[in-house]
């Protein structure tokens, strides 16, 4: 089971793969999602992407590689902070 933590920031989860763009959190790769997520198409079984999303300049770029490499039936868990 392959499960990615995209933008994981502080939030090192145990089980998943945690991808950030920053060299001074604890991740397993770092790189900027922005330009293309590195897994295989159909590859991935859930996605956290946790307080990030609002900080991708192409937000449907983003959302479709999220289609690309996840399974069917894969789930995308995606949350923003509240602005108000």
């Amino acid at each position: 089971m392959l499960r990615l933590n995209l933008g994981c920031g502080n939030i090192y989860l145990d089980g998943y793969k945690n991808i950030d763009i920053s060299q001074n959190v604890r991740t397993d790769e770092c790189y900027d999602i922005s330009t293309g997520i590195k897994e295989k198409d159909n590859s991935v079984d859930e996605i956290n992407a946790g307080c990030v999303l609002e900080q991708i300049d192409n937000l449907v770029n983003i959302l479709n590689e999220c289609n690309r490499i996840l399974k069917n039936g894969g789930i995308l868990k995606g949350y923003v902070p509240s602005i108000h």
